[in-house]
C-alpha cells in the first residue's frame, strides 16, 4: 500500500518495508526484535555536555586529555587484555561506572525476514531482506543498523527561534552572537564578551531582571538554538582504520584485528578520581565523523520549494505518487589542511552527496550538499582503508534505495515514502580509482577507466580521436569478485595484472563503475589539458617569459597590458594581474576557464604572432651554435677514436716491458672520452600552436557550455580530439599526459549525463574551501574532522534559520518586533559584492533574480530558472 500513512515502529530508521514482492522477488519484511545488547550498547544521556566532544571551551576534554599524561602506569587488568573475542558481552562493552542508557538513544532495530528464527547463538546474526547489505565482521564495527538513531524530527527553524527566549530582542542578539560565529569565525570568547556585555545593558536599562536565562556565554547560546550534533562520532582503529560503534566507552576495548587499544588507557589521574560522581567518558585516540544520508533527507524533504524539483522525475515514466525520489551524486575529494606554513602535511577527505535534479542556482549553494563523512589525517586511506567508510555509506544507500524512509513533506503533512538513488560519481582521478575498485593511470595494463587501452598505446591517434575500445563492467566486477577472493600476494598479483578490485558500491544493484564513475571535467581539461599546455609548456619552457630586471619588454607584459584594458562582467571572474609570474600566484580551475576561453584565445594569437620573427632569429643563432659545438664534438671525437687505435696499435707489437705503461695510458683515455653536445634547442615558440590555442578555446566554449546543441557537441568534441592529435604532433609523445587521453571520453559522459554542469566537480571546491576556512584546535587523531563538521551543519542550521526569519509574512508589518527582526535577518543574508567565477554566479543567481522582482526593472519569472536562462 503506497497511500499516505504514518510510520510504523519500524521506520525508526528506514521506515516501514516495501510492499511483497520486492525488487529482487525477496519476502516483505516484518519488524524484528531489537538486538539484546542494543539497549545496553546505546549512548549514555548526554547530561551537561550537549554540544558533543571536541567543541566546548568548558568541557573537560582537554583536561582530561592534559591529565591522562600524567599516568604512565596502567591497570593489572589492561595489561591482561590482548583483544576482545567475538562472544564479548555487552556489558564488558562499559564501564562499570556508566550511567544507563537512554531508551530515546537506543539502536536501531534489526532488520530480518519474516518468519525466520532468530540464531541465539550468535549476537549479531543479520537476516536482512535487504540484497546486498553488509554483514558485520564483529560486535564492536560501526554498522548502519547499530548505530544510536539520530533521525527524530526537530522542531521547524522558526519554532526553535522563538522558543529560545520569551523576549524578541534577546532573540536577536543571542542569533546575532551564534551567527557571527558560524559565518565570521568569530572566537566562543569574543562572542561571549558580545552577550555578557549586551545582557549588562539589558539589565541596566531594566529590559530584563537580573535572573534572566538570557545567554552569557556562546556554548549556552547553542544550546538555546538547538544546535546540537545530528551525526555520530566513529571510533577508529589507529593502525587498521577500520570504525567502531560510537556507544562503546569502556577505554579497555581493543581493536580485533590489531589488539591494540581504541582508547587512550591509563589510570585514572588523582584530580579525576577526586570528583563526586563517575569519571568522564573515556576520549578515543582517533575519531570519524559521520552524517548518515537518511538524517539529512528527512530535513531536506520538509523543506518548503524543494519537493516540486524532487519531483522532477515525474515528468519521465511517474512512480507511484506516494513515493518520492531522489536522485544524488557521490563525491569523495582530498583537501589539505595547514595550521601554518610550517606545519607538517595534512590530508583531510570528505564524502558528500548533491542532488542533480535541483535547479543550479539551488543545487551550487553549499547548504544543499550533504556532507556524509571526513577521513581523518594526516594521511589519507589507501583503496583498501577507504571501504571501510563506504561499507557504512552503501549500507545506508541500500536501506534507502529499498525500504526509503517516511516523512512528511510540505504537500503531504501525513509523510511520503522517499527513495534515493546515486546515478554518479565525481571526483578527481585518485579518489575515483579508490571509489570504483579501478586501477591508476600509472597502470601498464587498465590505466584507462572508461576503456580498454594499455599503458603503451594511450596515446595513439585512433584513440585520441575517441575510438578507444569501452570498458565493460560485467568483466570489471567478475575480476573484482576473482581479486576478493584472494589474499596477500596473490592479490597484488592479480591487481597487476587486471587492475580491478574490490570496492563497495559495487554491492548498489542499479550502479554501474564505468558508465556512473565520471572524468571529472573540471579536474582532466581545467586543470589537466589548460594546465599543462599553459604551464609545462609556455611558462616553465620560456615561452611566455615575465620582464627583465633591466627593464627589457618582453612577452608576458603584452599579456598583463591587454588584461589590465580587458573588460568583463564581475560573474564571469577575474584573473591576477600578474599572471604567468610567481607574484601572481597558481590558477584555479575557474582561472583557467576565463584565461583560455576568454582573453586567452584574443591575446594569445597575437602574442605569437608578434613575437615569433624575434623568436625565430633567436632559435636561429642557437642553432648556429648547436652546429658548432657538434661540428667540434665530431673532431674531438675522431681524434680521440685515432689516438685510442694508435695506442692499441702498439700494445700489439710492445715488449712486456712496456705494455703496463700503454694499457694505463689507455685505460685513463677511456675514462675522458668526449663530452657529447646538449639537444639541438627547440624553439620556444612554434608557428602550429597558434591553431592549437583556438582549437582548444573554441572546443572548451562549446562543450563547458550551460547548454549545448548535438551540432555543438560534436563540433566541440571534433576540435578537441584534433587538438590532442595536433599536441602530439608538435610536442612529441614524450610531452603526453593521461589526462590527454581522458579527455578523449568527455564527449561520451556529455551524452550519458546532459551537461558539464551536472557532473563537474566545481560544487567539491566550494565545500572545501568552506570546511578549510574553519577555527580548528590544530589536533589530530580525527578532532578536526570533528570540529569541521560540526561547524559545518552549525552553519547550514544557523542559516536555514535566518533565512527563514528573512522571509516574513504580511502579518509581520503589523509588529514591531517581527519587522524589526526580518529587517536584521535579511541584512544578515546582505552580499556585499557582486559574485565573481562559476560557482558564485550560479549560487547567487536566485537571489539577484529576486532583487530585480523587487525592483521592478525585468519581468522576470518568480520560478527558478533554467540553464538555458543561465547561460
Amino acid at each position: 500500500d503506497l497511500s499516505p500513512r504514518p510510520p510504523s515502529d519500524i521506520e525508526d530508521m528506514y521506515g516501514p518495508a516495501p510492499p511483497s514482492p520486492g525488487p529482487t522477488g525477496t519476502r516483505s519484511l516484518s519488524p524484528g526484535p531489537a538486538h539484546a545488547d542494543a539497549s545496553v550498547l546505546a549512548s549514555p544521556p548526554p547530561r551537561e555536555r550537549q554540544l558533543g566532544l571536541f567543541d566546548d571551551p568548558n568541557d573537560l576534554d582537554g583536561v582530561q586529555l592534559a591529565l591522562m599524561d600524567l599516568g604512565d602506569a596502567e591497570p593489572e587488568e589492561d595489561a591482561a587484555l590482548d583483544g576482545i573475542i567475538p562472544g564479548l558481552s555487552a556489558d564488558q562493552l562499559r564501564l562499570p561506572h556508566s550511567p544507563p542508557p537512554d531508551v530515546s538513544a537506543a539502536a536501531m532495530p534489526v532488520l530480518r525476514r519474516a518468519g525466520e528464527d532468530f540464531d541465539a547463538d550468535d549476537e549479531l546474526t543479520y537476516n536482512l531482506a535487504i540484497p546486498g547489505l553488509s554483514r558485520p565482521e564483529h560486535p564492536t564495527r560501526a554498522h548502519c543498523c547499530t548505530l544510536p538513531d539520530l533521525s527524530a524530527p526537530s522542531l521547524t527553524p522558526h519554532s526553535v527561534y522563538v522558543a529560545a527566549h520569551p523576549h524578541w530582542f534577546v532573540r536577536i542578539i543571542v542569533l546575532l552572537g551564534v551567527f557571527l560565529n558560524t559565518h565570521h569565525r568569530v572566537t566562543f570568547r569574543a562572542v561571549g564578551l558580545i552577550l555578557f556585555t549586551v545582557r549588562a545593558v539589558f539589565i541596566g536599562l531594566g529590559l530584563i531582571t537580573r535572573d534572566d536565562t538570557m545567554p552569557q556565554t556562546l556554548t549556552t547560546a547553542l544550546k538555546h538554538l538547538h544546535l546540537t550534533d545530528k551525526f555520530h562520532i566513529l571510533i577508529e582503529c589507529t593502525r587498521c582504520r577500520r570504525l567502531f560503534r560510537p556507544d562503546i566507552n569502556n577505554y579497555r576495548i581493543q581493536c580485533f584485528q590489531c589488539n591494540i587499544p581504541l582508547f587512550n588507557i591509563s589510570t585514572q589521574p588523582l584530580l579525576l578520581r577526586s570528583w563526586k560522581g563517575p569519571p568522564p567518558t573515556p576520549i578515543p585516540k582517533t575519531v570519524a565523523p559521520l552524517c548518515l544520508l537518511l538524517v539529512a533527507m528527512l530535513y531536506l524533504i520538509a523543506q518548503p520549494g524543494l519537493e516540486v524539483h524532487f519531483d522532477a522525475w515525474k515528468t519521465r515514466p511517474s512512480p507511484p505518487p506516494a513515493v518520492l525520489l531522489f536522485t544524488s551524486h557521490i563525491i569523495i575529494h582530498r583537501f589539505t589542511v595547514a595550521a601554518s606554513v610550517f606545519s607538517a602535511s595534512y590530508s583531510s577527505g570528505a564524502f558528500s552527496f548533491s542532488f542533480p535534479t535541483l535547479p543550479p542556482v539551488l543545487r551550487y549553494r553549499v547548504e544543499y550538499l550533504i556532507l556524509a563523512a571526513l577521513t581523518d589525517g594526516p594521511k589519507e586511506p589507501d583503496a583498501e582503508e577507504l571501504q571501510y567508510w563506504l561499507e557504512i555509506i552503501i549500507d545506508d544507500l541500500l536501506m534507502l534505495y529499498y525500504l526509503g524512509i517516511f516523512g512528511p513533506t510540505p504537500s503531504c503533512k501525513q509523510g511520503r515514502r522517499c527513495r534515493v538513488v546515486v546515478i554518479c560519481s565525481c571526483t578527481d582521478h585518485p579518489a575515483m580509482c579508490k571509489l570504483s575498485g579501478l586501477a591508476d593511470k600509472n597502470h601498464k595494463e587498465a590505466p584507462c577507466t572508461a576503456g580498454t587501452a594499455k599503458g603503451k598505446d594511450l596515446f595513439k591517434d585512433e584513440y585520441l580521436r575517441g575510438g578507444c575500445p569501452p570498458r565493460s563492467y560485467e568483466e570489471h566486477r567478475q575480476l573484482a569478485l576473482e581479486w576478493k577472493s584472494l589474499e596477500g600476494k596473490e592479490r597484488s598479483e592479480h591487481f597487476k595484472e587486471h587492475g580491478s578490485r574490490w570496492a563497495e558500491i559495487m554491492r548498489l544493484p542499479y550502479y554501474d563503475c564505468i558508465r556512473m564513475t565520471v572524468i571529472d571535467p573540471m579536474h582532466n581539461l581545467l586543470l589537466g589539458v589548460v594546465k599543462t599546455q599553459w604551464y609545462s609548456r609556455w611558462i616553465k619552457t620560456g615561452a611566455l617569459r615575465p620582464d627583465t630586471k633591466a627593464g627589457t619588454v618582453r612577452e608576458l607584459s603584452m599579456m598583463h597590458e591587454f588584461l589590465a584594458e580587458f573588460k568583463v562582467p564581475g560573474w564571469v571572474g577575474r584573473l591576477p594581474m600578474r599572471v604567468g609570474e610567481l607574484a601572481g600566484g597558481s590558477l584555479t580551475a575557474d582561472e583557467y576557464r576565463h584565461l583560455m576561453v576568454g582573453p586567452g584565445c584574443i591575446i594569445l594569437p597575437l602574442i605569437w604572432s608578434h613575437h615569433l620573427p624575434e623568436m625565430q632569429k633567436e632559435h636561429a643563432i642557437a642553432m648556429k651554435k648547436h652546429q658548432a659545438i657538434e661540428q667540434r664534438y665530431k673532431s674531438a671525437t675522431e681524434k680521440y677514436e685515432a689516438e685510442l687505435t694508435s695506442l692499441c696499435a702498439q700494445v700489439d707489437c710492445a715488449e712486456a716491458a712496456q705494455l703496463p705503461k700503454l694499457e694505463k695510458k689507455i685505460a685513463l683515455l677511456k675514462k675522458q672520452p668526449p663530452i657529447p653536445p646538449p639537444p639541438p634547442p627547440k624553439p620556444r615558440m612554434q608557428q602550429e600552436e597558434i591553431p592549437l590555442i583556438l582549437k582548444l578555446a573554441t572546443s572548451l566554449k562549446l562543450l563547458l557550455a550551460p547548454t549545448t546543441t548535438a551540432a555543438e557537441r560534436s563540433r566541440g568534441a571534433t576540435l578537441l580530439h584534433d587538438y590532442l592529435v595536433g599536441y602530439k604532433e608538435v610536442y612529441g609523445v614524450e610531452a603526453m599526459m593521461p589526462n590527454h587521453h581522458f579527455a578523449s571520453h568527455i564527449l561520451e559522459e556529455i551524452e550519458e549525463f546532459g551537461s558539464i554542469y551536472e557532473i563537474w566537480a566545481f560544487l567539491a571546491e566550494r565545500l572545501n574551501k568552506t570546511l578549510k576556512a574553519t577555527n580548528l584546535n590544530n589536533r589530530h587523531g580525527g578532532q578536526q574532522e570533528v570540529t569541521m563538521m560540526r561547524a559545518y551543519y552549525r552553519n547550514l542550521a544557523v542559516r536555514s534559520m535566518v533565512e527563514n526569519l528573512a522571509q516574513g509574512t504580511p502579518e509581520d508589518a503589523q509588529h514591531i518586533d517581527a519587522l524589526t527582526t526580518t529587517t536584521i535577518a535579511q541584512r544578515f543574508m546582505h552580499q556585499p559584492r557582486e559574485a565573481r567565477g562559476t560557482f558564485e554566479n550560479l549560487s547567487t543567481s536566485r537571489q539577484e533574480f529576486s532583487d530585480i522582482q523587487e525592483d521592478g526593472a525585468f519581468a522576470v519569472p518568480s520560478t527558478h530558472t533554467s540553464n538555458a536562462e543561465l547561460a
